[in-house]
């Protein structure tokens, strides 16, 4: 996939003539692109519902950047880095420290999940009562 974004892309930048930087023709269309990759990973990561295939769809998106770094298409790269340091997607705190900390994070929230009324990237006074000045 890294392979076939990076052949789109040079198809796009090569385009790409010295005076259009002025004029913007064909730079449009290389930076349509790049707003549709960004919003590809958003959307996917957003409407991905169960958290353990949101975990993986990151990490295939974190894959899929390094690819892309590899074939020095920066373009795709940046693109994805965007998507998922979008608000929407940086706010999804469960899919990151499953991300990070996965031993941890499945004691965590293994059967504790349920009873203490987690909801993505929002605390309840039950989960951490310290921080309401209750403990």
């Amino acid at each position: 996939m890294a392979y076939h974004l990076t052949m789109y892309d040079w198809e796009l930048f090569t385009c790409v003539q010295e005076y259009e930087l002025i004029y913007q023709a064909n730079l449009d269309t290389f930076l349509q692109h790049f707003n549709q990759i960004q919003f590809w990973v958003v959307t996917e990561m957003v409407l991905c519902t169960n958290l353990s295939k949101r975990v993986s769809l990151l990490r295939k998106f974190i894959k899929l950047a390094a690819h892309c770094k590899e074939f020095q298409n920066l373009n795709s790269f940046f693109a994805i880095g965007m998507g998922l340091s979008n608000i929407a997607v940086s706010h999804l705190s469960q899919t990151w420290e499953f991300q990070y900390n996965p031993p941890k994070a499945l004691t965590r929230y293994g059967s504790e999940h349920k009873s203490a009324g987690r909801t993505e990237g929002r605390t309840t006074q039950k989960q951490y009562p310290s921080a309401y000045g209750r403990g």
